[in-house]
């Protein structure tokens, strides 16, 4: 899925930069630019606090956020075998931590209501197993060896319900996030010079925000079809 980013290229903080060279100019013959700077207290230091919000930088932000929410529901199957199911699944690791599910062993699809995981260390089949039945997927892994095999049950009502709810769920994670992002801007933003200056960039701040949160919005729309889809 291409996703395109909605950041306009009006960069807020480059009006600090501004101001702070039209007063600079009025400065005495014979100094610099810095030197008037510094006298006006609008040196390197003061003209920082009044920058503005970074819109690339903060689509980017969204961006990722939007990706990881994408990578999610492509694990979200209903009725059909996908490795990527797998892939937000964390193993338990003997010193108390936990490591991606890929990272110790490798998941295929043998049938299109079949996964199989080849483990890479044996030590690491039982936890894995765990992993996967603790995953809320509704999954019961039985090992063989150094494999584990996932037989994935026949959807019901109640499990595509029960998958709806976890597509809102993780997607409210994504707008969480969105709003985190959001927040930090508008902080950039309320620094500016000048309330005009503080106007336009909460405005456009917004505007990528609003972007993400439609994006966000659609895609939700879309699993949730697909899920609900008999």
């Amino acid at each position: 899925l291409a996703i395109q980013c909605l950041a306009p290229q009006l960069r807020p903080r480059g009006l600090a930069k501004k101001a702070v060279k039209e007063k600079s100019s009025k400065g005495g013959k014979g100094k610099s630019d810095e030197d008037n700077e510094d006298e006006d207290g609008a040196g390197p230091a003061a003209g920082f606090a009044g920058e503005g919000p970074d819109l690339d930088k903060l689509a980017a932000q969204m961006e990722r956020s939007l990706g990881i929410l994408l990578k999610e529901y492509h694990g979200m199957q209903v009725g059909r075998a996908s490795p990527g199911m797998l892939d937000s699944i964390q193993v338990s690791t003997p010193n108390g931590g936990s490591v991606p599910l890929s990272s110790v062993g490798k998941a295929l699809a043998q049938s299109a209501r079949l996964l199989q995981v080849s483990v890479f260390d044996a030590a690491n089949v039982n936890a894995v197993a765990k992993a996967i039945e603790a995953s809320g997927m509704h999954l019961t892994p039985e090992v063989s060896g150094k494999t584990v095999k996932v037989n994935l049950p026949r959807p019901t009502a109640e499990s595509r319900e029960a998958l709806r709810r976890e597509v809102r769920r993780v997607a409210e994670i994504a707008k969480t996030a969105l709003r985190a992002a959001r927040q930090k801007a508008m902080k950039k933003a309320k620094a500016m010079p000048s309330k005009d200056d503080v106007k336009r960039a909460e405005k456009e701040v917004d505007k990528v925000t609003d972007g993400f949160t439609d994006k966000v919005d659609r895609e939700v729309a879309k699993k949730e079809a697909e899920v609900m889809e008999v």
